[in-house]
């Protein structure tokens, strides 16, 4: 979570590694856009901002050829599928 009156994010314990890198790209997101609070709008702005800078489009795209699944090609990716499907929506890539 992002606490600004801090300017500090706590981020859960005992996740996997993509999940904790995501995560810390969603908060980070929060921070940079200057949210304040946690409205639905917020979130899928934060989504939208930690997939762009997480998700290369052309390795994106590259990976999408071979790869059968959203669950794969986000590991392959190294994201959260959270984000990938933020990501696929956002390009229209999605299916």
């Amino acid at each position: 979570m992002w606490l600004p009156d801090h300017n500090l994010i706590v981020i859960r314990s005992g996740m996997r590694a993509i999940h904790d890198r995501s995560t810390l790209a969603h908060e980070l997101a929060h921070a940079h856009l200057g949210h304040r609070d946690d409205r639905p709008k917020h979130e899928v702005m934060a989504d939208r901002t930690a997939a762009e800078w997480m998700i290369d489009y052309d390795e994106c795209i590259h990976v999408m050829r071979w790869c059968p699944d959203a669950h794969r090609l986000a590991t392959e990716l190294g994201v959260s599928t959270r984000l990938l499907r933020t990501f696929l929506n956002v390009h229209r890539l999605a299916s």
